[in-house]
């Protein structure tokens, strides 16, 4: 510990010896007395350890002071009065500390107020001797601890609301994700591919019960020709992105599907490929009707083309020839 001392004990160097004195003080609450010459000077010294903030106090009167408080005729029974005036100075020293213990006490009861939750409390200044800096050092410690705790609420609350509106945006982007009647995606770049994440609209489009059975296939073997998939693959990492590539695909079950897939590159921090996130949509009736179509032009095509009679076809707005047969053109 720092022995606190006035100037004249400083001056007279007695810290030391204090020091040691008081270090014989074990309980608290515990006094003693000693007498002790130091310097060619006899001094008398009282100590007590404080129940409180394990402080202790001393006081050292010169054995000369003491003696000139006496009167002259008594004092040459001064000497054998040495323990009785002991007694009566720890009387005067015992009123002495009220004045000390008091504004530790009060110190006490209001560091116990803070530790209970209380940062509006302030311990009084009355003076400005040591316990009056400790009363000081104490009260800006409070103000700065109370500063701390409005800032740290603050950031709580803070960190609380952007919590829930992160919580609020999820739920509304997986409510999107399940809900929306196209095929979402994510899978690992590579020949065969692993599925991320999948939304319940694909996994119905392939004929899968639910989103767990559709991530375990590979992606691979949703291809009608599984090696298919490493040419897209190659493509999609060339280009970055790639917007309506159609590719012919297949169920669970074998059937046919034709895919209208919009996807992008998701990269790393190191600009390796993570992943492909994707849109799937499912075009199968449109081709099947584009198909059906052709051929029925084709087989059009292929009757005009040997039909004995001349044949045209204009439109019906601005009479425009858009198709004749060979007979047509040769009549």
């Amino acid at each position: 510990g720092t022995v606190l001392a006035s100037r004249d004990l400083a001056d007279a160097g007695l810290s030391a010896v204090i020091e040691e004195v008081v270090a014989e003080v074990q309980e608290p609450g515990a006094t003693v007395a000693k007498r002790f010459r130091t310097d060619g000077e006899t001094y008398h010294l009282v100590s007590r350890r404080l129940g409180v903030l394990d402080w202790y106090h001393a006081v050292v009167v010169p054995e000369g002071v003491l003696l000139d408080m006496l009167p002259r005729f008594h004092r040459s029974f001064a000497a054998a009065a040495v323990a009785s005036s002991a007694v009566l100075f720890l009387i005067v020293i015992g009123l002495l500390w009220g004045y000390v213990l008091s504004p530790i006490a009060v110190l006490r009861r209001v560091a116990e107020s803070i530790r209970g939750g209380d940062l509006s409390c302030r311990a009084p200044l009355k003076s400005d001797d040591e316990i009056g800096q400790l009363a000081q050092s104490f009260n800006d410690m409070t103000e700065r601890l109370g500063g701390a705790l409005g800032e740290l609420q603050n950031d709580i609350q803070c960190r609380e609301l952007a919590e829930a509106a992160l919580k609020e945006s999820e739920e509304r982007y997986r409510g999107l994700v399940a809900n929306v009647p196209v095929g979402l995606y994510s899978n690992t770049p590579g020949p065969q591919g692993r599925f991320v994440t999948a939304n319940p609209a694909i996994a119905a489009m392939f004929g899968y019960d639910s989103e767990q059975e559709f991530l375990q296939v590979d992606v691979a073997d949703l291809y009608a020709n599984p090696g298919d998939r490493e040419s897209f693959a190659a493509r999609l990492a060339a280009e970055g992105a790639v917007a309506g590539v159609e590719l012919p695909l297949r169920r669970a079950d074998g059937t046919e599907l034709w895919g209208a897939v919009t996807a992008r590159v998701v990269k790393g921090p190191g600009g390796d490929i993570r992943y492909f996130d994707g849109m799937i949509q499912d075009v199968t009736e449109r081709v099947r009707a584009e198909r059906r179509l052709r051929s029925s032009e084709e087989r059009f095509r292929r009757v005009t083309e040997v039909s004995p009679f001349p044949m045209v076809i204009t439109d019906a707005r601005s009479q425009a020839m858009e198709y004749d047969n060979p007979e047509f053109e040769r009549v």
